[in-house]
């Protein structure tokens, strides 16, 4: 059954941060005409935005995909957030309080954590029904991640010495794709 969990919570895991893609692109197509990370942006981006900035309806989405995306970053089973907890997670997001560039780069490390979090999860799904559990498999894909030199994971299995072990010794290639 703990096996089990480990599989659908990296499926969750892959599921959330996929969910917040389009929100992601959003608001890095509306940072590039809409400057950030002015001292009026800053202190509005945490206290509530300043007069001048009322009403643009750009401002106003940007605002609305941050405080939407919030929720997002708390990790799943975490229990209750606090203020502080809150603020944290809204802080390790985009928002007008950063230049560009830096909501850019935020903004393309989470893409990757969600292609990561995918392949992951792609990953145990092979690998618990070849193995019988899951038992291994966090070893084994730091195996993959410090040896694969880029290469996807599957053709990593596939090749000579990549593939994971049963507990018999036995070797199950990875499926083509």
């Amino acid at each position: 059954v703990q096996e089990r969990n480990s599989v659908l919570e990296a499926r969750a895991n892959a599921q959330r941060l996929s969910h917040a893609i389009p929100d992601l692109d959003r608001f890095e197509e509306l940072n590039r005409t809409q400057p950030t990370g002015s001292w009026g942006q800053q202190l509005g981006q945490f206290f509530g935005d300043l007069p001048e900035y009322l009403g643009d309806p750009e401002v106003e989405e940007m605002r609305a995909i941050t405080n939407r995306l919030t929720p997002l970053m708390r990790p799943a089973g975490a229990g209750a957030t606090s203020d502080f907890e809150g603020r944290m997670y809204q802080g390790s997001l985009p928002n007008r309080g950063r230049v560009g560039p830096a909501n850019s780069n935020i903004i393309q490390n989470l893409r990757r954590q969600a292609q990561e979090a995918q392949t992951y999860a792609e990953f145990l799904d092979w690998y618990w029904p070849r193995n019988g559990g899951t038992t291994g498999a966090l070893e084994e894909w730091g195996r993959y991640r410090s040896q694969g030199e880029g290469r996807p994971w599957r053709e990593f299995f596939n090749a000579g010495g990549g593939q994971p072990q049963r507990a018999g010794g036995e070797t199950q290639p990875a499926p083509a794709q």
